[in-house]
This record gives C-alpha cells, sequence and structure tokens, in this order.
C-alpha cells in the first residue's frame, strides 16, 4: 500500500521537490564553490542530493549539523569504528576523500522553501567551520 501512495503520489511531489533540490544545489554550490555533486547534478531522485565538502569530514558535519537540528547522513562507518567511504560512492568511483567528506540530504514531500534555505545556510556554516574559515560563511 505505501509503494502505491508513493507511485501516485510521485507526479505530484516529484516536480516540486526537484526544484527544492535544485534551489539547495544552487546555495551550496554559491557558497561552496569547490563543492562536488554526487551524481547527477540535475538529474536522479528529486527528492535527494549526495554532496562532498572537500576539508569537511561527513562524520563531523552529521554531527554538527545534528546538533543545529538538521538532520543528514553519511552512510558510512563499520563496526571496528574506523570511517569507510560508502560502498555505493566507492561503486560510482567517486575518490576516497570525496566519499569521506560526502553528506546525504533527504527532501519531504512536506519541505518548505524556508527549509531548504535554513539547511543551505546551516550546511555552508558548519563546513566553513569545519574546514577552518568560519568567517568564510558570514
Amino acid at each position: 500500500m505505501a509503494l502505491q501512495v508513493a507511485v501516485t503520489n510521485l507526479s505530484a511531489w516529484g516536480p516540486r521537490m526537484a526544484a527544492l533540490r535544485k534551489d539547495l544545489l544552487t546555495r551550496l554550490r554559491a557558497a561552496i564553490p569547490d563543492l562536488i555533486v554526487n551524481g547527477q547534478p540535475d538529474g536522479g531522485l528529486p527528492n535527494t542530493a549526495n554532496v562532498s565538502i572537500p576539508g569537511a569530514p561527513s562524520d563531523q558535519m552529521v554531527v554538527n549539523l545534528d546538533l543545529e537540528g538538521i538532520s543528514v547522513s553519511a552512510g558510512s562507518a563499520c563496526h571496528s569504528g574506523a570511517i569507510e567511504p560508502s560502498a555505493v560512492l566507492a561503486s560510482m568511483g567517486v575518490p576516497r576523500d570525496a566519499a569521506l567528506s560526502a553528506i546525504r540530504l533527504s527532501l519531504a514531500p512536506e519541505t518548505t522553501e524556508e527549509e531548504i534555505a535554513r539547511v543551505a545556510e546551516a550546511v555552508v556554516r558548519v563546513a566553513a567551520r569545519l574546514r577552518g574559515r568560519a568567517g568564510a560563511a558570514s
């Protein structure tokens, strides 16, 4: 039933989420020129963006954004506690250092433009702090 509802509503939600995803990526690219979009920058799933921010380790991004009330995921960690890059990103040919700085941002049908702006600002601010350029995101 959940799959049927999702497929039925995708045509209604998809374009709106794709537009929000595009806005998010535009904001991030403007503030972080060396941002890497993993996957199809202008295609792919309308509700998901995976980006790498060189010099901002994904595990630290996840923790710091969580402290700001923003949930993102890195999809990397093995049982030993050592950080390992995502197997999916590795299979896509994403270099190890870029994969270790990757975060996945997901949108929902209820996501608002205001939330996109807030998330983009927080990602930029946290990344700048982790990269040692706190003034760069002001």
